[in-house]
């Protein structure tokens, strides 16, 4: 259901409602509940009361009207705080590094491969981002089809699609300006084109959660704030014809594996897998949830150095009355390729196995 600043609604899925006061995106809205509180709220989750319509008494119910929009009339939300919305740290395995995406976001997160999608601009740098974005059409020309900024960690709705107009949303050209209060060089503009096969966005594996999406999305790389080319030209002697644009080819957003964090040389990592090394307060987890977290860690890096294609990596276990190491090696069991031996005793002694992985 489509909602606009100003409808009063109830939830579903619990007592009471309120006013929209915000549309954060085509899923999501700010819902004012008489507490004075705004609350982000699923659109899914919510029903649009209409008092002129027969049945409406189904939905007596009185709740307050926010003193802060009590006895004014509420003005609707411009288009820009629509489209926009902050990026929200998540908690996943999937870490991708600061740059510039183009998100498609599936409506139906159960359903990744039907149903329509969301195009977002994901502004994950330090930046805010002027955009232009082109679309390449079948003569092989292009139609300007949209323009605005997005705010550092924020994202932008471009737009909502079927799936039949991903033919006309899979290719083109996205140019980049980046503005900060201070740089200590200025960063080049970007040009990036992108091009996304539409058989892809069919495949469910094509989908990733992200550590700043709460959402399945098919990710697309327009830049990386490490490769962003910048000039430190003074202004007496700046020239245009002496600075050209940053052109950049997108790709598909790589995520940084966990494993990475654990690297000493290339494609070698070495993972402690004592209790100490994983959480900051040892006091505050319960003993009987140590070996799970344990194990569950060991997984998680087993299988980001298998996608990573790394070639050996150390656990260590330590010694103890050897549980850890006992589900250790049953795990290992259930993983072809990969060769188990004991770690060098004179540097690790008994407490840890390298596992080699045969690519």
């Amino acid at each position: 259901m489509d909602f606009k600043v100003g409808d009063r609604v109830k939830f579903l899925n619990e007592n009471g409602g309120g006013i929209i006061t915000k549309v954060i995106s085509s899923n999501m809205v700010n819902v004012a509940i008489e507490e004075g509180f705004e609350i982000p709220t699923l659109a899914s989750n919510l029903i649009k009361i209409d008092l002129s319509k027969r049945g409406s008494s189904m939905f007596d119910e009185e709740f307050e009207i926010p003193q802060s929009t009590r006895g004014a009339e509420v003005e609707p939300a411009n288009d820009y705080a629509e489209r926009t919305s902050p990026l929200i740290k998540y908690n996943t395995k999937n870490i991708f590094p600061e740059g510039v995406y183009l998100a498609y976001i599936p409506h139906e997160q159960k359903w990744l491969i039907s149903g329509m999608l969301d195009i977002y601009l994901v502004n994950h740098t330090p930046y805010s981002t002027l955009f232009s974005l082109f679309l390449k059409e079948e003569s092989g020309s292009f139609s300007g089809m949209d323009y605005d900024v997005v705010p550092s960690g924020s994202k932008l709705l471009i737009t909502t699609i079927d799936r039949d107009e991903l033919e006309l949303w899979s290719e083109g050209v996205i140019q980049l300006l980046f503005h900060s209060d201070q740089f200590d060089a200025i960063p080049l503009p970007a040009n990036c084109s992108f091009r996304a096969k539409p058989s892809k966005f069919y495949k469910e594996d094509n989908y990733r959660e992200s550590n700043f999406l709460g959402e399945k999305a098919f990710l697309i790389t327009l830049t990386e704030r490490k490769t962003i080319k910048s000039t430190t030209m003074t202004e007496e002697t700046f020239k245009y014809d002496d600075v050209q644009e940053q052109k950049m080819e997108a790709k598909p957003a790589e995520v940084k594996g966990l494993i990475d964090e654990h690297q000493t040389v290339y494609r070698e990592a070495e993972v402690d897998l004592h209790i100490e090394a994983l959480v900051e307060d040892v006091s505050a987890i319960e003993p009987s949830l140590i070996l799970r977290k344990q194990i569950n860690y060991f997984t998680q890096c087993l299988e980001s150095a298998i996608v990573r294609q790394y070639f050996k990596v150390t656990f260590i276990h330590g010694v103890g009355n050897g549980t850890l190491r006992t589900a250790i090696r049953e795990i290992l069991k259930a993983y072809p390729n990969l060769e188990v031996r004991s770690a060098p005793m004179q540097q690790y002694g008994m407490g840890a196995i390298e596992v080699l992985i045969k690519q």
